[in-house]
């Protein structure tokens, strides 16, 4: 019965498929394909999906969910990370991400600092509200001829709030900068050329630091302080 279950559900997203034509049409195809256990059909509707401009920590989720099935822990972990960088209170992706670490020996990027609770869009407006009620407590009362200790405290705390506010969101664009290497022993070389010669070699799942584009290419560097040119290919970058 169990097995004939999973049959109906894969022909439904299989008939499903030929008519499909929006990200959120994919991504339903994606969740029944899981739940008929095609988890190679799944990864490849979320990948549409996303193609088509879904970008949602759920797909996120549910696609790096599927590539721990299909084995690709590499693509697993940069979804994962994809998902809390949009959903930083995710906890089941948090949750998932520290076993496939564990399971798969990945080393994840460190998102034990307060600035992770909340999201890059989350601290930019805590900035900005922040910047605006230090600026207007500093700046209106005295024209009225108030104001006094308590408007210069309450400036103080929301300009201590702006600044954190302002790391907040650099926290998150230093996070947002990473990416994942999803190819075994990936080239990096001294220039952006395929002809160039391989400096290192970076292991699959390897998580790297992008900071220049040049082509089909990327400087990155890796944990160690060393840095190459790396093929936009051979690595899933945390965000575009």
């Amino acid at each position: 019965m169990k097995n004939a279950l999973k049959i109906l559900l894969a022909a439904a997203a299989f008939a499903q498929a030929s008519i499909a034509q929006t990200a959120d049409e994919y991504f339903m195809l994606g969740n029944s394909a899981y739940k008929a256990e095609d988890y190679k059909k799944a990864a490849e509707n979320y990948d549409l999906a996303a193609r088509e401009g879904l970008d949602t920590s759920e797909l996120y989720f549910n696609r790096a969910n599927a590539r721990v099935k299909t084995g690709e822990p590499a693509h697993a972990l940069a979804d994962y990370l994809k998902a809390l960088a949009i959903s930083p209170r995710m906890r089941e992706a948090s949750a998932n991400l520290k076993i496939l670490s564990q399971e798969a020996s990945l080393q994840a990027p460190d998102m034990s600092s307060p600035f992770f609770e909340l999201s890059k869009g989350e601290w930019f407006a805590v900035a900005v509200a922040l910047f605006w009620i230090c600026a207007l407590t500093a700046a209106v009362p005295p024209l009225y001829g108030k104001g006094g200790k308590i408007s210069w405290f309450i400036a103080a705390v929301a300009a201590l709030g702006f600044a954190a506010g302002v790391c907040g969101v650099k926290k998150w664009s230093d996070f947002e900068s990473l990416a994942v290497v999803v190819k075994q022993d990936a080239p990096m070389r001294l220039s952006p050329s395929p002809n160039a010669p391989v400096e290192l070699r970076a292991s699959e799942g390897l998580v790297v630091e992008r900071s220049a584009a040049r082509g089909d290419f990327e400087l990155v560097r890796v944990p160690n302080g060393k840095s190459g040119w790396i093929k936009k290919s051979d690595f899933a970058p945390i965000s575009q």
